[in-house]
């Protein structure tokens, strides 16, 4: 029975909102980043997908990982969004654009036939197609948002990422730059959390993400990985960071990606100072076990030996 009751601000209207995501894993890259997102769990793909979040507009996600549609019935919402018909829509892409120009006589990607030609729609087409009417563009992977590994010198590709492609200072129709969530794969809550917020904030019940300089969700990318990976103590040891510089480049304490604090972690956030930590210093975060597993001790004493 309707009681009328609301656990969020204009809980009933927004709810009768529909969000389109139309998610292109046609890129240069793996589908690693689809397969990741199914494992998400604050939020779950199931809860976006099924509309558990109070007041959460309705989100209907193309994707082909998961989609039950297939050929013209699957790329049909495409062709949708492209004619205006699908709106709002946010158009997430997946794998690094190709550059079609050195194509030979051949393309790099393909998405659909064009009927006109016969010929495959490249990425780089649906892109010039859909990004003036798209509310919003997020790249997800480093393939996506830097290049990746298909951008490495002499591969044939001219592979890059969506930012490089469109601008650096692109803007959707709704003001917003592009969105990056990199790694490899792009970390599961990252990416349903963006698409959460992406959501909301197109239903006008919560700000824009706040990017960083390299446009990506600085609520994710505040501290070094080091801070935030489960063996600390063998990151805190001089020996191993300068073997990470030697075979990097990069320091390991300089390292940065995404900021979503594990529950083996233990951090005091007003503690964690920029400056290269030494072992034994307090400022670091302390291992605790996992409440599902064995204490991490007996796993980590072999490792942890090295930097003693």
């Amino acid at each position: 029975m309707a009681t009328g009751l609301e656990y969020a601000p204009r809980q009933h209207e927004t709810e009768q909102i529909t969000a389109h995501v139309l998610w292109m894993t046609t890129g240069l890259s793996c589908e690693g980043d689809s397969v990741a997102m199914t494992s998400a769990t604050s939020p779950s793909l199931e809860d976006i997908i099924q509309g558990a979040i109070p007041g959460m507009p309705r989100a209907v996600i193309h994707n082909q990982v998961i989609a039950f549609e297939v050929g013209d019935e699957y790329i049909g919402a495409w062709y949708e969004a492209e004619q205006g018909r699908l709106d709002p829509f946010v158009l997430v892409i997946e794998g690094s654009v190709g550059n079609e120009e050195i194509n030979g006589e051949g393309h790099w990607t393909g998405f659909g036939v064009n009927p006109s030609n016969g010929q495959p729609i490249t990425l780089n087409e649906w892109i010039d197609r859909l990004a003036p009417k798209a509310a919003a563009i997020v790249a997800v992977g480093t393939c996506a948002t830097y290049g990746g590994i298909p951008a490495m010198k002499n591969n044939p590709t001219g592979a890059m990422g969506v930012a490089d492609y469109l601008g650096w200072k692109w803007r959707s129709r709704a003001g917003l730059p592009i969105i990056n969530i990199p790694g490899c794969p792009a970390q599961p809550d990252n990416m349903t959390e963006v698409l959460m917020y992406l959501v909301f904030h197109l239903a006008g019940m919560a700000p824009a993400p706040e990017l960083d300089e390299q446009l990506r969700p600085k609520r994710r990318h505040r501290l070094p990985a080091v801070h935030l990976r489960p063996r600390v103590p063998l990151y805190a040891a001089p020996e191993h960071e300068q073997a990470v510089r030697t075979r990097t480049g990069v320091a390991a304490s300089r390292t940065c990606a995404h900021d979503r604090l594990r529950q083996a972690l233990v951090i005091n956030p007003t503690s964690l100072s920029p400056g290269r930590p030494e072992r034994g210093d307090n400022t670091w975060p302390q291992l605790r076990s996992h409440p599902r597993r064995k204490s991490s001790s007996r796993r980590c004493r072999g490792i942890r030996s090295l930097g003693s």
